[in-house]
């Protein structure tokens, strides 16, 4: 779960022809739009670029509404972020973690954010999608060599592909070491811009928030608050 929590959805890559421009300033408008959008995920993560045994999978599911409120869920954690707060709720170490609410900037789908990380890689037309590949430049404050998407032509994003340029540990023997520079696949399907009920947005059923503070519900009072607003 510790490789696989630090990955956000990227929207962008660089470009050098307009084609490229075009369809990445779609995904871009797609995902920043003031509209109902959910999918679910599949993360998969292999020891190597060559591996085709899996060493981790989650799945997740993301849920946005018009005013861009978000509920995420990976694995056993899950994220809310409100017009009112934010909040991470950890199950497996039963903490939840609450924060000002804060609104998704503009920036956040903003192709340029990559192209001072990234530079170009190469872009293919397979009939039913684009594959795009991005190259890291050098000191870039990713841990990745290349990242490879895949868009459909709704313009949706289908597969994200990360190649890890830091080694991990996969041992479970501290006297042992397992090291390898992993592969992430984060897989996405069932997009749709379906309305989605006010109640998946609502953070009452684990905390409420009173003139004195923040209080967590009858049902999860046995875990720890955190509040960092």
């Amino acid at each position: 779960m510790k490789y696989l929590l630090n990955i956000i959805i990227i929207f962008g890559c660089c470009t050098q022809a307009q084609t490229r421009e075009a369809i990445l300033a779609r995904v871009n408008a797609e995902y920043s739009a003031a509209k109902p959008l959910q999918f679910t995920t599949v993360y998969n993560l292999y020891k190597n670029p060559q591996s085709k045994i899996i060493t981790e999978t989650y799945k997740g599911n993301f849920f946005k509404n018009a005013t861009n409120e978000i509920y995420l869920k990976i694995n056993t954690t899950e994220y809310f972020a409100t017009k009112k707060i934010n909040i991470q709720v950890n199950h497996d170490e039963k903490a939840i973690l609450a924060q000002k609410p804060q609104a998704i900037p503009q920036e956040q789908f903003n192709i340029n954010k990559l192209l001072e990380i990234f530079q170009q890689g190469y872009l293919k037309d397979q009939k039913t999608y684009w594959e795009i590949e991005l190259l890291a430049k050098k000191h870039s404050p990713l841990p990745y060599s290349k990242i490879i998407l895949r868009i459909g032509k709704d313009y949706f994003i289908q597969k994200q592909v990360f190649y890890y340029s830091t080694a991990m540990n996969f041992s479970n023997d501290y006297t042992k070491k397992d090291i390898h520079k992993p592969k992430l696949e984060i897989e996405f399907s069932k997009t749709s811009r379906k309305d989605i009920a006010h109640e998946k947005f609502d953070t009452t059923p684990y905390i409420t928030i009173t003139k004195k503070g923040l209080k967590l519900s009858e049902k999860f009072s046995s875990y720890e608050l955190i509040d960092q607003r």
